[in-house]
């Protein structure tokens, strides 16, 4: 594949950005079911429903429709990733530490996922907004927000019944779908700011 400008690049984001936020809506919606329908089993409020020709019940299906959405919109949001920093890096602001592969590659290996990915999108986040500089910002509360709730969704909960755990595992993992989809809002639009920039150089 050519090489893109950063115009290009550009375009090519707001695609992404577009695909990635649409593909946490299902996340976020059967999240927010799930844990619903968790607080009602674990409450006696509910009992959800076995169906024998699946062999699961409601909330077992609710488990693998949230970890499909989850599985395709990590993909998308990982193209999302990796161009956004791919773009920088055309217009020699990228960052030396985290390479556009390993800013998404980082979320799969084990132990540092914990930390890694947040630091390669904080990254991100301070280059996208400072025009390349790295001043030492904190990263903004709304990733701080998005990063718990994607560890409390990744650690807690999901034991061999259903508990209170795993309704704050889901709440977690709504919290960090909504936040994720507002921080590539947010850096995408940071990148056509820096493009508006350079036209005035």
């Amino acid at each position: 594949m050519a090489e893109l400008t950063f115009e290009q690049g550009l375009d090519a984001l707001d695609r992404r950005a577009w695909l990635a936020q649409l593909s946490a809506l299902p996340v976020l919606a059967s999240t927010v079911v799930a844990a619903l329908l968790v607080l009602l089993e674990v409450n006696g409020a509910w009992s959800s429903p076995y169906y024998d020709t699946l062999e699961m019940s409601l909330l077992d299906i609710a488990s693998w429709i949230y970890l499909g959405s989850l599985t395709i919109s990590m993909v998308f949001i990982g193209m999302w990733i990796h161009l956004a920093h791919t773009n920088l890096r055309t217009i020699g602001f990228g960052s030396q530490e985290f390479t556009p592969g390993w800013s998404v590659l980082w979320f799969f290996i084990p132990i540092a996922s914990l930390w890694k990915p947040f630091q390669a999108m904080r990254e991100l986040w301070r280059r996208s907004t400072n025009s390349g500089a790295t001043d030492g910002r904190e990263a903004p509360p709304l990733m701080l927000v998005w990063w718990s709730g994607w560890i409390i969704g990744s650690i807690v909960g999901f034991s061999d019944y259903w508990n209170y755990m795993d309704a704050i595992a889901y709440a977690g993992e709504a919290v960090a779908a909504v936040c994720i989809i507002l921080i590539i809002r947010l850096i995408t639009q940071a990148q056509q700011s820096l493009n508006i920039g350079r036209a005035f150089e």
